[in-house]
């Protein structure tokens, strides 16, 4: 075999590693993201909570039926706090924009609205928050 043909092998071989690497680093970040979106919805928190409690204290039923409660209180306060933390970003992006529009011409303007926007619907979706309707 020649030395090019070498080289072709080499760099055939060099090019299906690399885009193996590629493939895995980007099926990990996608499964990152949809671990870190499951654990921060509140319910899933809870039912997560209740199975590790379970598996790991072995909770007899009446402490389950206990702790339950419990529990479900603390994620409707985290919802509480998460929804009224949102409430105040907005009302703070809303003051802020009033501010910037001025500085803007009507087209950076809608461009900047269209940004924003997209950015509300990215958290939303993060947060798994329902959009309001209405």
């Amino acid at each position: 075999m020649n030395q090019i043909g070498r080289w072709k092998i080499v760099l055939s071989l060099a090019a299906i590693f690399l885009a193996g690497s590629v493939t895995g680093a980007l099926f990990t970040v996608a499964m990152a993201k949809h671990e870190v979106r499951r654990q921060s919805d509140p319910t899933q928190w809870f039912q997560l909570t209740m199975q590790r409690w379970k598996g790991r204290l072995h909770l007899n039923a009446a402490q389950e039926e206990k702790l339950k409660p419990i529990v479900e209180a603390t994620v409707d306060e985290l919802r509480t706090l998460r929804t009224n933390d949102l409430r105040q970003t907005d009302e703070i992006m809303a003051r802020a924009q009033a501010r910037i529009d001025p500085e803007l011409t009507a087209d950076q303007r809608q461009r900047l609205q269209k940004m924003r926007a997209a950015r509300k619907r990215r958290l939303q979706e993060w947060l798994n928050i329902p959009e309001k309707r209405g």
